[in-house]
């Protein structure tokens, strides 16, 4: 019996430790975050490629993917799990001496949003007693996004059509926690339209991260990546040459200490020059690839992107998958 690509796309929705399925459990991924020293603002969120339930994680102490890749925490994810199911627990009845089982029904979608929240919580207070607040959803998700991406382009991750569809999990994920915080989306494009207009929004105190910008455009629901472009590349030069005068101090003429210094080492200067580029280079031509085909075939419809996906495990279809 030959099985259509949804079905098989279904099968693949599974823990890869326990083997239990996405119509009987949450599925998620193992994630990590790295934090900056001097203001402990998350710097990296990097996660695995592999499916992973939460009974894994906490209950049996999961912490290392199938390739070995260890992790710290679990971040659930969004396949538009609709359908409800069942779930036992098991118990003793003191009246009739044995165990028996107490069988209660899930709501997939807003159990997946309670854990959700409270695993964003853990990721950015370390607890998951605090409140939850839709500041969090910018602190994380452009990060994953970002180090999604930047992982596959060092070669740290394969490319393959698993990292590709996490990606677009980490999409779907990010317009649902705006479904639920809808300011979330008026700060985006706030913050794109204040870079695009205002020089002095570009500088570092004002964008720390000028990756989050790049994964603002895929989100955005108005801005789009070419309006962004001219004065994010001019931005990206000026911060490249800041990291080039760390690496190689002689280049700076404006330093008193460097005058009279005529000699620099020109292996080493084209070796970091090339190196502090390549990356950054790449990545804006990987967002706007992306960018550009998620226009083509939406035009900035974020309702029927998610509508999309909801109805398709999270995945766009095969031959959207094949052009990107």
């Amino acid at each position: 019996m030959i099985k259509d690509p949804k079905t098989l796309l279904e099968e693949e929705m599974l823990c890869f430790h326990s083997r239990t399925r996405l119509a009987e459990t949450t599925l998620g991924i193992g994630v990590s975050i790295s934090r900056l020293p001097r203001t402990g603002e998350i710097r990296n969120v990097e996660a695995s490629l592999d499916l992973l339930c939460m009974r894994a994680f906490q209950k049996q102490n999961v912490r290392k993917s199938m390739t070995g890749k260890s992790f710290t925490h679990w971040l659930p994810l969004y396949f538009g799990e609709r359908k409800n199911y069942e779930t036992k627990k098991q118990f003793f009845n003191d009246t009739k001496g044995c165990y028996e089982y107490e069988v209660k029904k899930v709501n997939p979608r807003e159990r997946m949003i309670v854990l959700l929240k409270k695993s964003l919580v853990f990721l950015t207070k370390g607890s998951t007693k605090k409140e939850y607040t839709s500041s969090m959803v910018l602190e994380t998700m452009p990060k994953l996004i970002i180090t999604h991406l930047v992982s596959m382009v060092e070669g740290q991750k394969h490319i393959s059509l698993i990292a590709i569809r996490r990606l677009v999990n980490f999409i779907r994920l990010f317009r649902l926690l705006i479904e639920l915080s809808p300011e979330v989306e008026t700060e985006i494009n706030a913050k794109l339209q204040d870079f695009i207009a205002s020089p002095e929004k570009r500088i570092k105190d004002h964008c720390a991260s000028l990756g989050d910008l790049l994964a603002f455009c895929l989100i955005s629901n108005k801005v789009h990546l070419k309006e962004l472009l001219d004065a994010y590349l001019e931005e990206q030069l000026d911060r490249q040459a800041f990291w080039i005068i760390r690496s190689i101090p002689e280049l700076d003429h404006t330093d008193e200490r460097n005058k009279g210094r005529e000699i620099i080492l020109e292996d080493s200067r084209n070796e970091v020059c090339f190196k502090t580029g390549l990356v950054g280079f790449h990545m804006t031509l990987i967002f706007f690839s992306l960018c550009e085909s998620m226009e083509s075939l939406y035009k900035k419809d974020m309702v029927k992107l998610c509508e999309d996906l909801d109805d398709n495990f999270g995945c766009f279809n095969l031959k959207v998958e094949s052009d990107l």
